[in-house]
């Protein structure tokens, strides 16, 4: 079964909240300061996409093909294999 991602209010909400559950975490004392938010944001996309990538590496160990993994990431098949591999 393919997936496609999107984004969508949900998406927007968990964002939010992960944002200010890393502040709190982090001890920071204000987590709506905007400095506060592109520091929690950056911390979360830079996790994000560690995380994406070991789970592209995972899903191609199990057997899925490029196109498919672009598929649930609604990415192309190049632009998916080069950001989310060491070699491309």
């Amino acid at each position: 079964m393919t997936l496609t991602s999107r984004h969508d209010d949900h998406t927007a909400a968990l964002i939010d909240q992960a944002a200010e559950s890393l502040a709190n975490l982090r001890g920071l004392a204000c987590p709506d300061d905007p400095g506060v938010r592109l520091h929690t944001l950056a911390s979360l996309a830079q996790q994000l996409h560690a995380t994406l990538t070991a789970a592209t590496l995972e899903a191609r160990h199990h057997g899925y093909s490029w196109d498919e993994i672009a598929a649930h990431t609604g990415t192309t098949r190049p632009a998916h294999r080069n950001q989310h591999t060491a070699t491309g």
